[in-house]
């Protein structure tokens, strides 16, 4: 090998995967579809794959097929997809049978009599209206009404297709046109086809030119319609036999069953027997094959898989470098590649067996490389071909350059060696390195060197050592990396630690990282990489996350190395190497996520957002129209209005999710659709639902409650009310009854005592004049008085007793007559005042009463006898519904109060005003003032 080409070579070392020269774009079957026969494909407006196989139809969403089996006993396999205005997906079987897709469930459309027909049917949809082919003729269906109709034809009609407003029919050389509203008429062609000779119309027209099919003469024709007749433009052969003709993104595809191509001769593809083609809008062309099933064509532009032909059988990349805009590979065997411009791979040098795999390669200059291996370390010189082993025999895990000393990770720690001119010197082991464990990983920053070593990561600076401690905790790391003066320690289960200024932050799972257990840290094109075991991810140059944009690289199991240059990222992943654009094309594609399905407590809902109280476990069945084969969709959802409103994301390929023990309320569902770096990348589904409450927690119930209780509590009310005048009625026949009682009694003591006493009291007067002045007379006399003052009492018990007099105006006029009475023959005059005119209508009864009386009477009778007063003065006055009456004296007043304080008299007016709630007072200086002050109310 020539000196410069050795050295240029040696130069670049590092990096990438086997390669060889990037394959042309190569067709694909998809892998978990249904069946291998597909007859028709159909993109919905949703973005949908539609497929109608040889056991049903399928819906495809990039990532997995919902199988929707054909109820028919008869056939499964299906044909003629399309859509309607509603979003219903039309098909038919081979029978005869009429399906639409609602729901992702298939139903039959029950008004086309299969049974009554000898073809399978041949539809187009045209407007509002399903049009079908018919031994009697049409079959017209309304997609709107749900109404139908036969249209009669001679000889019926075996294939059809729509030409603008029109379907024009065709069936055993006759040919008619259909317009809905119109009478069905009768067409004239010059074309014509003998009994052995199949033709049928492609119910698909480009522009105004339809298509006919001929076999077995493997002919096509392009024809149009001129008013009432057919025109042939043109009669095409094909050398096998024709199988439809489709129409996708203004190209016409033909297809035989050998080939597929388009009119315009741009487009070919062999040996698959197809039915039908569509491109999507990313450029990939999807294919349903009679012979592999559903295939597809990625866009060769995007990933490349490289030809790596040149490594011996077995062998495979392990390590990608790049150097000086150079790809360098080593493979298992210990070889090392270049990859030239045309993508092939070049031959350098080999290593013993015994020594592994070139892990890395360290530049020393003057054309000096430092190879180390799984087992020791190689010099050498790309100036004269020659390799040599290092006297040492390390096994390195990683080897740098700092201030002229190459430091070496090792499974014995770190070791030194001195770089001095083409030679390197062993130099002695410093105490800062007598930590002899295994270590994986070295960096410099600045003069700080850091090491992870098995049982953590270590900061060694000026001659010191101490352990890295993150929240308290030791850090076990794979890999350290000095990126623009930040030190990133990717680690075994914390995810990436990024250290800047004394300030270390962590990136995690949380922050988007697919996981916290990171491989290898990469550089390269001015790039970060994170590489995983089966993954990988860019940060964003500022290092402070993920790239934040469309996650369109794939998810490949066992990468082993990768590497960037220019706009391509080459990842050598176990026996191959792939080539991805890092650029690629911003795609219009207006994704959208779906929800397919609602399911609760087991039961699919239909229709309908109110739910009962115990329909509180949803499950929600979701899909995502992303053709890509470069990144899975994972989901976020949420249930907003619930206790805990935030992002939940689900695991990889997971479709179904699953909401429990909501409470009544109304709740809203949401989910995404995110890549793998949680970017999202659609916009959301939305399902609003209300749970209902229970029975017992409606506001109907409730007022329900509130009226019961309300109404209970009148009943109570009333009952208490009705009770109480029970007892008032029960009490006031008792008032009655006493009083009836009292006046009885008082009538009685009138009409019978009274009339007694006073016959005995004149009797005694007439005895007492006829007695002689003697002992006798004198007694008589004694009885005489008794009997007048027992007659006296007598009228004040009949007074007291008497219900009519239980009145405050009666008492005060009866106290005023009596004192009257009292005063008649004594020496002391007495003056009463009153008011005579307002008085209130206050009830006293008739024990109060006489408790009054008696104490004004006890009063104005101490006057009378002890006082010798020449004026005594009654007030009787009513204030504030309080009776006052005073009585005053100008007397002699009262003795000492302690001789007469025990008084039978003054000690009962005392008690006769506590027994009424009221009170007596008596003042005695100049003149005796005795008050009494008596509350007053209606009961009283």
């Amino acid at each position: 090998m020539p000196r410069l080409s050795c050295l240029f070579l040696l130069t670049c070392f590092i990096l990438i995967c086997s390669l060889s020269r990037a394959q042309e774009t190569s067709i694909e079957s998809i892998q978990g579809q249904p069946a291998p026969e597909v007859y028709d494909l159909l993109k919905d407006s949703k973005g949908y794959l539609w497929l109608a196989h040889e056991l049903g139809v399928s819906r495809y969403d990039g990532a997995a097929f919902i199988n929707l089996n054909n109820p028919s006993q008869n056939s499964f396999a299906m044909t003629d997809l399309m859509e309607d205005e509603k979003g219903r997906i039309w098909c038919h079987n081979f029978t005869g049978q009429i399906f639409y897709i609602k729901n992702l469930k298939l139903h039959l459309l029950s008004q086309y009599k299969s049974e009554e027909e000898v073809w399978f049917p041949r539809m187009v949809i045209c407007g509002d209206e399903l049009v079908v082919t018919s031994i009697k003729g049409l079959f017209v269906y309304n997609l709107i009404t749900d109404q139908s109709a036969y249209y009669l034809i001679p000889g019926g009609t075996k294939s059809l297709t729509r030409v603008g407003k029109k379907v024009v029919c065709f069936g055993d050389n006759r040919w008619y046109s259909y317009e809905a509203g119109l009478p069905i008429r009768k067409l004239s062609s010059s074309l014509y086809f003998s009994l052995i000779q199949t033709a049928s119309l492609q119910n698909v027209s480009f522009k105004d030119t339809f298509y006919l099919t001929a076999n077995p003469m493997s002919a096509y024709y392009k024809l149009t319609l001129d008013g009432d007749s057919i025109k042939v433009q043109s009669e095409n052969k094909t050398s096998a036999f024709l199988n439809t003709i489709s129409v996708q993104e203004n190209k016409v595809w033909v297809h035989t069953k050998n080939s597929s191509f388009t009119t315009d001769g741009k487009d070919t593809i062999e040996g698959l027997n197809l039915s039908d083609v569509l491109t999507d809008s990313k450029g990939y062309k999807w294919m349903s094959s009679l012979k592999k099933g559903l295939c597809v064509q990625y866009n060769s532009q995007q990933i490349k898989r490289l030809n790596v032909s040149a490594l011996s059988p077995g062998d495979y990349v392990r390590r990608i470098h790049t150097f000086d805009d150079q790809i360098f590979v080593t493979t298992a065997n210990g070889k090392l590649f270049k990859l030239n411009d045309q993508a092939t791979l070049t031959y350098i040098l080999s290593i013993p067996k015994t020594a592994g795999i070139i892990e890395q390669i360290t530049p020393l200059g003057n054309n000096h490389y430092l190879l180390a291996a799984s087992v020791g370390m190689y010099l050498y010189n790309s100036g004269t071909g020659q390799l040599s082993q290092f006297t040492l025999s390390y096994i390195a895990k990683e080897v740098l350059i700092h201030k002229g000393k190459v430091y070496f990770a090792t499974a014995a720690g770190i070791n030194t060696i001195e770089k001095i001119e083409n030679k390197l010197l062993v130099s002695l082991s410093k105490e800062l390195f007598d930590k002899k464990q295994r270590c994986r990983s070295i960096a410099f920053s600045g003069d700080s060197l850091f090491a992870a070593y098995s049982d953590g990561v270590y900061i060694a600076y000026n001659d010191s050592i101490h352990r890295f401690l993150y929240n308290g905790h030791p850090v076990y790391a794979s890999k350290i990396k000095v990126v623009s003066g930040k030190i990133l320690i990717g680690t075994i289960n914390q995810g990436v630690l990024i250290i800047e200024n004394g300030t270390t932050k962590s990136l995690t799972e949380h922050d988007g990282l697919v996981s916290n257990s990171i491989k290898d840290i990469k550089t390269s094109a001015n790039s970060t990489w994170l590489v995983y075991n089966n993954d990988f991810q860019q940060l964003n140059h500022s290092l402070t996350g993920i790239e934040n944009k469309p996650d369109y690289f794939p998810k490949l199991i066992g990468v082993n190395d990768l590497a960037a240059l220019n706009d391509r990222l080459y990842i050598a992943v176990n026996e191959d190497v792939y080539s991805i654009r890092m650029v690629l094309p911003t795609s219009n594609v207006y994704i959208k996520t779906y929800i397919d399905k609602v399911v609760t407590n087991g039961k699919e809902l239909i229709s309908g957002n109110k739910l009962a109280h115990f329909q509180n476990h949803l499950q929600f069945s979701v899909s995502t129209p992303f053709y890509s084969p470069y990144s899975k969709i994972i989901y976020q959802y949420r249930i907003k209005s619930a206790t805990d409103s935030t992002w939940q994301t689900g695991a990889p390929g997971q479709t179904v999710f699953d909401v429990v023990a909501l409470e009544p309320g109304r709740y809203t569902f949401e989910i995404v659709a995110a890549d793998k770096s949680k970017n999202v990348i659609s916009k959301p589904a939305v399902y609003s639902f209300e749970i209902e409450p229970p029975w017992y927690q409606t506001w109907v119930f409730r007022g329900l409650v509130a009226i019961a209780v309300v109404a209970l509590g009148l009943l109570v009310v009333r009952y208490y009310y009705r009770t109480r005048l029970r007892k008032q009625s029960a009490e006031y026949e008792k008032i009655l009854a006493v009083q009836a009682e009292r006046q009885r009694i008082s009538s009685e003591i009138h009409d019978d005592i009274g009339a007694g006493l006073s016959a005995l009291r004149l009797l005694t007067e007439i005895t007492k004049d006829k007695l002689p002045e003697s002992e006798a007379q004198r007694e008589v006399g004694k009885i005489h008085t008794s009997i007048s003052e027992l007659s006296q009492k007598m009228r004040e018990v009949i007074w007291s007793l008497n219900t009519d007099n239980d009145n405050l105006k009666n008492l005060l006029y009866y106290i005023q007559r009596q004192a009257y009475l009292l005063f008649e023959n004594s020496p002391i005059r007495l003056k009463v005042l009153f008011p005579t005119q307002d008085i209130p209508e206050v009830v006293i009864k008739g024990e109060k009463r006489r408790h009054i009386y008696l104490a004004v009477k006890e009063a104005l009778h101490n006057c009378l006898k002890h006082s010798d007063a020449e004026t005594c003065y009654l007030t009787m006055r009513v204030e504030d519904r309080i009776l006052k009456i005073i009585i005053v004296d100008d007397g002699k007043g009262f003795a000492p109060i302690d001789k007469w304080q025990t008084g039978n008299g003054l000690t009962g007016m005392k008690r006769r005003m506590q027994q009424i709630n009221g009170f007596f007072e008596i003042q005695s200086k100049e003149q005796t003032e005795v008050r009494f002050i008596i509350p007053l109310n209606e009961k009283s």
